[in-house]
């Protein structure tokens, strides 16, 4: 996703990258039933909005990706979003895997899977230099919005 957009979360800029990549992964999924489906396979799109699976778990054994690293409070979570009127777009730009594309970070991805003692050691590294509280990016100049207190 990107990263000037999902750095704006809560506000809109975020909400629209996460929806249009949602989008994006329906619309992905659909085109590759169709695809095995032509090839004679029993074919199902699974997507954020139509899934007869837990994706999350389906993801991980693909190695795309890791569950959330710190223990989820749903109801909290939840209650968040309805306050601030968007998705988990603060948590995808905070989190440390979300980090832009440099060779540091591609290195310390790289290194997250393998190393019990960069699992520990790098969050706080990453605290330490990006701050423990989220801080909104400026939001981009396409979006006119009036923040209300």
């Amino acid at each position: 996703m990107d990263l000037e957009n999902v750095g704006a979360g809560p506000h809109t800029p975020a909400l629209v990258e996460s929806s249009a990549n949602y989008a994006l992964g329906a619309y992905i999924t659909t085109i590759l039933a169709q695809w095995f489906g032509g090839l004679g396979y029993r074919a199902v799109a699974h997507h954020y909005r139509h899934s007869d699976l837990l994706l999350v778990p389906l993801a991980v054994d693909a190695g795309l990706g890791e569950l959330g690293r710190w223990k989820l409070n749903e109801e909290t979570c939840f209650e968040y979003w309805g306050k601030v009127g968007t998705d988990r777009s603060v948590c995808m730009g905070i989190c440390p895997i979300s980090r832009p594309n440099r060779s540091v970070h591609r290195l310390v991805k790289w290194l997250l899977p393998r190393s019990y003692l960069a699992r520990r050691i790098l969050p706080h590294l990453d605290n330490w230099i990006y701050g423990r509280k989220w801080k909104p990016r400026a939001v981009a100049s396409w979006v006119q919005y009036s923040q209300q207190n």
